[in-house]
């Protein structure tokens, strides 16, 4: 157990907080900052990141990422971490020298640009454990007219960490595809971007809003090198734990309206007689049905329900219907128009015929998110509840199987239930439901 109580900064991984590390083989290497121009000098991460940009150097160390275009390396004793950028396999754990030019990316991170990577044994370098506020730090030995030492995050505090292995945790407030933040109340509220710290979502997948999640990865920086922000990079899944299990989904609701709308043929109904009826539903209208209040045909006659195309979706006659027909829905046209055509032929069978009446069309607009729906897990009691946009978490789930209920005073569900297993640990999302 290793503890550093020396001032650091945001490039440098030097921890101020007791550090557990867990050699498997290697060279213990102090992390006393120095200086070295030759290239031929074994040095630690520490003094590399002290020389200035263009400076050649080589370094030893323990490679605790290995992500797309670079490595990352820190010092065997976890005191300092530097970005490698490199083509050369590696795998987790190797203990590397390394031999390159220093350089700092856009982004104000220091980085090895390398020309040569030698693997030889191996070694374990554990996370630290920092609050969402101590990632990054503040600056560390930094020249801004050489580019030496390491920038800190803006308004960063505390002992710089970027490009070492830490470990955080809190709430996730927001969620995308490949990005995502988790919340511990360290940081200042306020601002354009969401509460906490941002974390990378390349190779993982990001856990739902309102997960309780401890996040393992490095210390980067992001943004303009003037004014760089924290982010945090897990390596894969295995580096994103959500506590307990975590179950999501959203709850819909079908939006329609019923509009009124009459129009019919002569009734009785001529022989001989054709007409159309064209139907056009308002904005947004994804499908449509026409209502029947009655319709009465003889045996030759026919009723074509067509798209918007002219296809015809629906036949109503004497071989697919027995008539009269009574308040009778057509099938849902997809679309948002439809034709009703009306032919009739030669009395047959009936001394005469109603032909057809209708009164009113429906119009669906589509899903819409139903919130205030109290989505419960049994046997447990856990609840969640919707959101404005329909969604759901509930996280912290034992794990075991459970049946999720929605409810809602007044309102039924489909499915009324569904039955899961919550493993422990890991999300289950579309847990989804239709009120109706």
């Amino acid at each position: 157990m290793l503890a550093y109580l020396r001032r650091v900064s945001a490039g440098d991984v030097i921890l101020a907080c007791s550090v557990a590390l867990s050699l498997v083989a290697g060279p213990q290497v102090p992390a006393t900052c120095g200086t070295t121009d030759n290239a031929d000098d074994v040095s630690s991460v520490a003094q590399a990141k002290v020389q200035a940009d263009g400076v050649a150097v080589q370094i030893s160390g323990v490679v605790t990422a290995v992500l797309d275009g670079c490595l990352y390396v820190a010092s065997p004793d976890a005191a300092c971490g530097l970005r490698v950028s490199t083509a050369s396999p590696a795998d987790g754990g190797d203990m590397v020298t390394v031999t390159g030019v220093m350089a700092t990316r856009n982004t104000g991170e220091r980085e090895l640009a390398a020309s040569s990577v030698e693997s030889a044994g191996s070694a374990e370098v554990r996370p630290h454990a920092l609050a969402n506020r101590a990632v990054g730090g503040g600056e560390w030995h930094y020249s801004a007219a050489d580019g030496a030492g390491q920038r800190g995050v803006t308004g960063g505090v505390g002992l710089n960490n970027v490009g070492m292995l830490v470990r955080t945790y809190g709430t996730v407030t927001h969620s995308e595809p490949s990005l995502f933040y988790v919340d511990d109340g360290s940081l200042p509220r306020g601002g354009a971007d969401p509460a906490g710290l941002r974390v990378d979502g390349s190779e993982v997948v990001p856990p739902p809003v309102g997960a309780f999640a401890v996040v393992t990865g490095i210390s980067s920086l992001i943004g303009p090198s003037e004014s760089p922000d924290r982010i945090l990079i897990p390596r894969s899944q295995a580096d994103l734990r959500l506590m307990g299990g975590t179950i999501s989904g959203a709850v819909t609701a079908a939006q329609t309206t019923v509009v009124s709308h009459s129009f019919g043929s002569p009734h009785p109904c001529p022989d001989l007689y054709s007409n159309q009826w064209q139907i056009a539903g308002p904005p947004g209208t994804q499908r449509i049905r026409v209502h029947f209040q009655q319709v009465s045909l003889d045996v030759l006659d026919g009723i074509e329900i067509r798209d918007g195309f002219g296809g015809v979706v629906q036949e109503i006659n004497y071989f697919f219907n027995d008539f009269p027909l009574l308040n009778y829905w057509s099938d849902w046209v997809h679309g948002s128009s439809l034709t009703v055509a009306l032919t009739t032929d030669l009395l047959y069978f009936m001394e005469q015929r109603y032909g057809l009446q209708c009164d009113s069309y429906e119009a669906y607009m589509g899903p819409m998110p139903a919130a205030g729906v109290t989505l419960t897990l049994f046997p447990g009691g856990y609840t969640g509840v919707t959101r404005a946009d329909g969604t759901y978490v509930i996280s912290g789930i034992p794990e075991g199987s459970y049946f999720v209920r929605p409810s809602l005073e007044g309102a039924s569900f489909l499915p009324p239930y569904v039955e899961v297993f919550v493993p422990d640990g890991e999300h289950i999302p579309g847990m989804d439901f239709i009120r109706q």
